[in-house]
């Protein structure tokens, strides 16, 4: 089953990478994350950058959930008129609304998704979406996801326990035990995926973190 802009897809995306999660366990954690109760839409932000044929032009436009729907199905004459060719859309702390409003207009692969959330820990390695990929699929992919650390230095006494992060995508902290001072390892991604609307536009989505806030 797949999804086009300009049709009305028969059931939701959620249920559609439950579908898919069934046969293929790297789908479970997103499929999970689309059931999460604790991520809210309210601290996901949405930005685009409007393209033009106008040299050194570009536009920056905040977005709410709707704008976004409104943005993906209702492409008018007069941004072409415009010379709009292209667009990029900025999405900060990913939230399971906006996996459905994109997967389900842009027809986007699953695993686009669940490559960029991380897998918890307590699941094994061979349900991560990188490692059951064969290379020969991967080059032709028109998505990429990087992970990367970033190093957070506690200053003062050690902080008991874990710490956490306060956002709609988990993301695992690592303690590496560096001596004489209390050094963690926050782990990041970036995704990105390239796409053509039902008019023929280029778009380009890039997803990162949001704003982490952490405690123990």
């Amino acid at each position: 089953m797949t999804f086009q802009c300009n049709e009305k897809p028969r059931k939701s995306y959620k249920a559609y990478v439950a579908a898919r999660a069934h046969r293929n366990p790297s789908l479970h954690h997103l499929s999970q994350f689309l059931d999460s109760p604790n991520s809210t839409i309210d601290s996901c932000r949405l930005a685009c950058l409007n393209f033009s044929s106008t040299p050194g032009r570009s536009d920056l436009q905040e977005l709410d959930s709707e704008a976004l729907i409104y943005m993906l199905h209702n492409e008018t004459k007069e941004d072409s008129a415009g010379g709009l060719y292209g667009r990029v859309l900025l999405v900060e702390d990913l939230c399971p609304d906006i996996i459905e409003i994109l997967g389900s207009a842009l027809n986007i692969d699953p695993f686009f998704f669940a490559s960029h959330i991380d897998v918890p820990q307590s699941e094994t390695a061979t349900r991560r979406p990188n490692r059951t990929t064969l290379p020969s699929l991967a080059k032709s992919q028109d998505f990429i996801s990087l992970q990367y650390y970033r190093s957070i230095v506690l200053d003062g006494p050690g902080v008991a326990g874990n710490l956490r992060r306060d956002m709609n995508v988990p993301r695992h902290i690592a303690s590496p035990g560096t001596r004489g001072a209390d050094i963690r390892l926050a782990r990041h991604c970036c995704s990105v995926l390239s796409s053509v609307t039902k008019d023929g536009l280029w778009l380009g989505t890039l997803m990162s973190q949001g704003r982490a806030v952490y405690g123990s």
